[in-house]
């Protein structure tokens, strides 16, 4: 299999872990109707492809950056990145701001402080697009990992990220008050080092990944987890709960996924563009979901069956991902990174 194989199975994991997001928040919308659509852990669980995120987030940051003989320097890291997060979110943020100008989110009224901590991605409980929260988590951690490939080693990059985030971790717990500690003493950080790790398994010691059976152990961890953690709702764990139930068992399907490879090309290249586009889908998504939340105040489609409608707003989030990725996401990013 050649070298621009190696990273199918990540791919395909980041289609799955998107899928799982949209759905999560989709059964979280469905709550509203008069009966029960799914039960308490099904709505639950799809949060987890956060945590998988996350990992793969270390994990591809730790590859890309490693997998030539010269490190990637820090300055084009950063660039790398924020040509990948920034354009799309930017208009996401702007289509939010003025459907919420128009009135249709009267709930949410953001001020300036709001809006310059979501333009930046500063931490902030009060975001404008409530799923931006993982993308302050990223940038934070690029910031973190850009400073460690100033050592010009894999190792010494784990190291030294796991190092500043226990620093981090231990200073923020030693804070009075709320401030910022929900923000830097959150363990959902370390997953990003998890994926660091694998990648340092693959890339240094020839580690290509766990047994299948690890990784269905891991998907049954996650899945059994809200029958053994006590959740204060749907929005998922929290804490080292989080970590333990959710991030630990990612570590370990991230590391099965690597073995994965899908030879039908059909197939193939339908998994590959969901992961391609699943970062669209991430961040367009919640626009049909505030639209499913319009209708339940609006409408009774309350008191009717959900299934049908959690179809239909599943359908219309995957074909806007699939445009925002074809029309904006890939070309405004291939342009980008041709001119800068």
């Amino acid at each position: 299999m050649g070298n621009f194989r190696k990273l199918d199975g990540i791919q395909y994991l980041r289609a799955l872990a998107a899928f799982m997001v949209v759905v999560h928040h989709t059964l979280e919308m469905a709550k509203e109707a008069v009966s029960e659509v799914a039960p308490h852990w099904l709505v639950l669980i799809g949060a987890a492809g956060v945590d998988i995120f996350f990992v793969i987030s270390g994990y591809i940051m730790m590859y890309t950056s490693f997998k030539s003989t010269n490190s990637l320097a820090p300055l084009s890291f950063l660039k790398n990145r924020v040509v990948r997060i920034y354009p799309l979110y930017l208009l996401c943020l702007s289509v939010m701001l003025v459907v919420m100008a128009m009135g249709f989110l009267a709930s949410h009224a953001p001020d300036v402080t709001n809006i310059i901590s979501s333009v930046f991605l500063f931490p902030d409980q009060d975001r404008i697009i409530f799923v931006a929260w993982t993308l302050e988590y990223e940038i934070y951690f690029y910031l973190i990992f850009s400073v460690t490939l100033l050592l010009k080693n894999p190792l010494a990059s784990v190291l030294g990220a796991g190092f500043i985030l226990i620093l981090a971790f231990i200073i923020s717990g030693s804070l009075d008050g709320d401030g910022l500690v929900w923000f830097f003493g959150n363990p959902v950080l370390f997953e990003f080092v998890l994926g660091m790790v694998l990648a340092y398994l693959y890339l240094k010691c020839g580690y290509h990944g766990f047994h299948y059976a690890i990784m269905l152990a891991a998907f049954a961890v996650i899945i059994a987890s809200p029958f053994f953690v006590v959740s204060s709702g749907t929005d998922g764990l929290d804490g080292w709960d989080r970590f333990l139930w959710w991030g630990i068992p990612s570590f370990f399907i991230c590391g099965g996924m690597l073995r994965v490879a899908v030879n039908a090309q059909p197939l193939h290249k339908i998994l590959m563009l969901l992961g391609d586009s699943s970062y669209s889908l991430y961040l367009t998504h919640i626009f049909w979901m505030a639209f499913y939340g319009l209708l339940f105040k609006v409408t009774d489609i309350g008191s009717y069956n959900q299934i049908p409608f959690i179809i239909a707003i599943l359908a219309a989030c995957y074909i806007t991902s699939l445009l925002s990725y074809q029309l904006f996401e890939k070309p405004v990013a291939k342009w980008l990174k041709s001119r800068i």
